[in-house]
């Protein structure tokens, strides 16, 4: 986006589109604050139908004819988001990367990620999890939550996006799906094991960098300021 785009300041600020009036990166004309916590109700998903014994949100999706249709308009949310292809290809948009996907391939959407699906071929087919962090939080704090559930519920810990070629996280995956549209008895703790066990094998092969504090909050302005730049551009793209 060379014409609209410019970065001043290491933090993505636009200055033509940019402008500062509450010290926090708001634009009064585009930015609407909501609910007190920055969050815009177009791109903003909320979601809030998950059971709380059990916070995962499960279901197999087909991209579907005609090639080239949006799957899922650009949103994020808090929860963590895998998406595991099964046949046709696609491009899933994470943020500002693209990343051409085909069957076999997991994709992983951490927390408070900007993401949007296309079809390209017209036989795309992929599970989807949707997983909130407090499936792995338990009454009293301890050291997984302190050191690794946290970080990656706060986007201070982020896994890389496209995982490929990795028969271990695949497989996690398949035993989840299993597991849960069996539902036979004790399939919520298969479910949460296996979950379990492919965050630890995420969190030791496929982690693309640990946030500081400070840095957390930088990619957290950044976050609301893509969503002013891709807003505008999304209103005004039918009119150029």
């Amino acid at each position: 986006m060379g014409k609209l785009y410019e970065n001043k300041d290491g933090e993505g600020r636009m200055d033509k589109l940019y402008e500062n009036k509450d010290g926090e990166g708001r634009m009064d004309k585009l930015y609407e604050n909501k609910d007190g916590e920055g969050r815009m109700d177009k791109l903003y998903e909320n979601i809030d139908t998950m059971d709380p014994n059990l916070p995962i949100i499960f279901h197999r999706d087909t991209l579907g004819d005609p090639v080239g249709k949006v799957l899922f308009g650009l949103h994020w949310h808090e929860k963590i988001e895998f998406l595991y292809f099964t046949a046709g290809e696609a491009v899933i948009k994470c943020n500002t990367l693209e990343f051409a996907v085909k069957a076999g391939d997991l994709i992983i959407i951490n927390s408070n990620e900007l993401h949007q699906g296309r079809a390209v071929t017209d036989d795309a087919e992929y599970f989807c999890i949707i997983v909130d962090a407090i499936l792995f939080q338990s009454r009293f704090v301890d050291v997984c939550e302190t050191k690794y559930i946290n970080p990656i519920s706060q986007n201070r810990l982020v896994i890389k996006n496209l995982v490929r070629d990795d028969g271990v996280a695949a497989g996690y995956i398949q035993e989840f799906v299993r597991e849960y549209e069996a539902g036979k008895i004790g399939y919520e703790m298969a479910v949460k094991a296996y979950l379990y066990q492919l965050l630890v094998h995420l969190l030791r092969n496929h982690v693309r960098n640990f946030l500081s504090s400070r840095e957390y909050g930088a990619r957290m302005r950044n976050l609301k300021r893509f969503n002013v730049i891709f807003l505008y551009i999304e209103k005004h793209y039918n009119t150029t």
